[in-house]
């Protein structure tokens, strides 16, 4: 009997183990795979009326060179953009060309050159119907591509054991991932940015662009059904091309931070598409940790509390902090961050709801649409 027990527990211990291993592989395949993404991309920033970016191809890379094609859509009509960057006498050359053939050159000299916005094509007819000077572009390293938003989804953002070092949100975290009707993706952790550290000119020339190497601990163990996604401080690419209603149910950390983040850019999805369907976010407050202080005022808690448990379920229930940040992250989302956007939406609802905290907003646009974001803790 006793030698029963310990195959058993022999058996169960290998198992885990392997999981784990196998977890740890899968996390660096995803990041070594991330390192070598390169694209370009381009879309709309604070038109004046309904207008979005199609990608009509994937990027093209024939090095020295990189291209990608785009549609400009508009209320009325839509015209092609190419945009090749290349690489000419040692410099990094981009040409932007429109399909009545005007365009726009420049070169990328520095590094914050390689996001930028077009300026003038030297068309005044095309510039003013297409807001070409609202069209900001990118030259991408290590940034994975758009994910798809559509149906119910779980988000796990970064859960390594220096944000949950309780191992608080792992049990939530993998009952939802074994949820059939959820697809799961799991955000792993990054260094912010680790793309900036290519040299461009070195790239297009076909060299080697090595890039340090970043693992994070984790105590989850999710399926194979549940995609990985390298995710520095929650910035992701997000796209949504359907008209159904979404459900996005967050768990991990940290809520005031990366999850921040990780909500921002799925909304741009939200916004930049041509849906109007209703765009709604769970919080699960038993399933996310937060840092003590956030990225912006008013997501900050105190010092005691957090010192007791990071746990948003165990933080919230002070009900006169709660109210304060649950304000705080409201008026963000429905002020300062909508402000950009009032071009695509006629009106836009913000349904607020959690335990201490119940309210909604509406922010008139001048686009057409009308769209409803629901936000919920519980």
């Amino acid at each position: 009997m006793k030698n029963l027990i310990l195959t058993s527990l022999f058996v169960a211990f290998s198992a885990f183990a392997q999981s784990e291993s196998e977890f740890d592989s899968r996390m660096r395949e995803a990041y070594a795979a991330n390192d070598q993404r390169a694209d370009l991309s381009c879309y709309y920033f604070n038109p004046r009326s309904f207008k979005y970016i199609r990608e009509l191809s994937e990027t093209k890379i024939s090095l020295p060179s990189m291209s990608r094609s785009f549609e400009l859509v508009g209320e009325r009509s839509s015209v092609q953009m190419d945009f090749k960057l290349q690489l000419v006498n040692g410099q990094a050359e981009y040409n932007i060309r429109f399909e009545n053939g005007a365009g726009i050159h420049g070169v990328i000299k520095r590094l914050k050159d390689r996001e930028f916005y077009l300026g003038s094509s030297g068309d005044r007819n095309l510039d003013r119907d297409f807001e070409i000077s609202q069209v900001f572009c990118s030259v991408n390293f290590a940034k994975e591509a758009p994910v798809p938003v559509s149906g119910r989804m779980h988000i796990n953002v970064h859960p390594h054991t220096r944000y949950d070092y309780l191992n608080v949100t792992s049990a939530a975290a993998q009952s939802y991932m074994a949820d059939s009707s959820l697809r799961s993706y799991v955000m792993l952790e990054e260094g912010n940015y680790k793309g900036n550290l290519v040299n461009l000119e070195r790239y297009l020339s076909g060299l080697p662009i090595g890039l340090p190497k970043n693992f994070y601990e984790s105590n989850l163990n999710p399926p194979e059904s549940a995609e990985l996604i390298v995710s520095p401080a929650g910035h992701n690419r997000f796209v949504l091309d359907s008209n159904e209603d979404v459900e996005v149910l967050y768990t991990g950390g940290n809520h005031n931070y990366c999850v921040w983040n990780n909500t921002r850019n799925l909304l741009y999805a939200y916004l930049r598409s041509e849906s109007e369907a209703v765009f709604r976010i769970v919080y699960d407050t038993k399933a996310l940790v937060a840092q003590r202080k956030g990225i912006i005022g008013g997501l900050s808690f105190p010092r005691s509390s957090h010192r007791a448990s990071n746990l948003l379920a165990d933080l919230f229930k002070d009900r006169e902090v709660a109210r304060e940040y649950h304000e705080a992250y409201l008026n963000y989302f429905a002020e300062s961050y909508i402000q950009p956007f009032t071009g695509l939406f006629s009106e836009l609802v913000i349904e607020y709801r959690s335990g201490a905290y119940n309210k909604q907003k509406l922010i008139q646009g001048n686009g057409s649409r009308r769209l409803k974001i629901v936000m919920t803790y519980r």
